[in-house]
């Protein structure tokens, strides 16, 4: 006799017969056949039970392990509008919770540095304003004293104090004002982006030097007719632009938002935008050397350090297109209360569907 003419296949679960119920199920087959055919039944149930309920028990112990996490990060409502919609819902009621948008939404951010929200190690005795290490809120990388003065964080200001002497009361054998990167990036392209206000705007205002010391990246004239400039070094190759003179001019002691991007490795073409205008377009970088900022603050020579004020600056390993960059723009510019801001007065989620003027992206 077969087993298609058993009427429970051994195949069939989860329910566990008993030997009685298997039996009286099938009244008409010899006690001895039976007994194998149950044993076939009870080993294949088991594999099967097994195999299920382990998958079942890791597919739970998932689940419950995720909605814990969420349950701490997020509101139910938040979690929800997270995973459906990609961090906001387009169709949710006014006052409806949202996450609003941050740089780290964004890929590709390894550097980022707030005056105020990083965490800092401050000097002792004269020295206990001022910053001696100052680290990044992405990944472990941080900003450290080097061989020259470090700068001054001024609480009422929320920034860091970039000042050479006399302005920034140091000893005169400490001319520059800079902090070094414990781990210089090394980038191809990438987008930078700066909340800062300079001072005495005749002058060089430097931004980066580079691994060798030929290499940078810094303002400089007047300040109507302000230029940019990087250099590339390796140490055998070399290649720089100079934009300007640049429109939409940095004025002296005001808050101000500068993104720079460079849009590949080589052959590139570089922007500077001031407060979101691109102020001055597709400069030319054509060779293939990557840029390793050193010191932050200072450009090549004496006397050429940021002069201002850091609010905030932070570093992407890639280009940003004009979205992510317009993002980038209205979140600086609202919560830094920039002059002359342009941008919607709030600040909405990471990819928020545009409607015209109401949020331009």
């Amino acid at each position: 006799m077969s087993k298609k003419q058993f009427k429970i296949s051994p195949k069939v679960w989860p329910k566990e017969y008993t030997f009685e119920e298997f039996k009286r199920l099938n009244p008409n087959i010899n006690e001895n056949v039976l007994i194998n055919y149950y044993n076939k039944y009870l080993q294949e149930y088991a594999e099967n039970y097994s195999r299920h309920i382990k998958y079942f028990n890791d597919n739970k112990n998932l689940l419950a392990n995720n909605l814990n996490e969420v349950k701490n990060k997020y509101s139910d409502t938040q979690y929800f509008l997270k995973m459906y919609y990609g961090y906001h819902d387009p169709t949710a009621a006014v006052g409806a919770p949202t996450i609003p948008f941050t740089p780290s939404n964004i890929d590709g951010l390894i550097e980022w540095y707030d005056a105020v929200e990083s965490t800092k190690t401050f000097g002792v005795g004269a020295e206990s304003s001022r910053v001696q290490k100052w680290e990044s809120k992405v990944g472990s990388n941080f900003l450290k004293s080097g061989s020259g003065a470090f700068p001054e964080f001024d609480s009422t200001k929320g920034a860091l104090i970039f000042d050479n002497p006399p302005n920034f009361e140091v000893a005169s054998n400490l001319p520059n004002v800079y902090l070094e990167f414990e781990t210089p990036p090394s980038l191809g392209a990438f987008t930078m982006f700066f909340t800062l206000s300079l001072r005495d705007l005749d002058q060089y205002h430097g931004l980066f030097l580079g691994d060798n010391g030929a290499e940078g990246m810094y303002f400089f004239g007047p300040t109507s007719d302000m230029f940019f400039d990087m250099e590339l070094n390796d140490g055998v190759e070399s290649d720089s632009m100079t934009i300007g003179p640049i429109e939409n001019d940095l004025q002296g002691d005001v808050k101000t938002v500068v993104i720079i991007t460079k849009d590949a490795a080589e052959n590139a073409k570089v922007n500077l935008y001031i407060n979101g205008v691109n102020s001055f377009e597709n400069a030319d970088l054509d060779e293939n050397i990557l840029f390793t900022p050193v010191r932050f603050g200072q450009y090549n020579g004496a006397n050429r350090t940021l002069h201002g004020d850091v609010y905030e600056f932070g570093i992407y390993n890639r280009f940003l297109g004009d979205s992510d960059r317009k993002q980038l723009y209205y979140y600086l510019g609202i919560k830094h209360n920039i002059p002359g801001y342009d941008g919607p007065s709030e600040l909405k989620p990471y990819n928020w569907p545009h409607g015209g003027d109401t949020y331009p992206i």
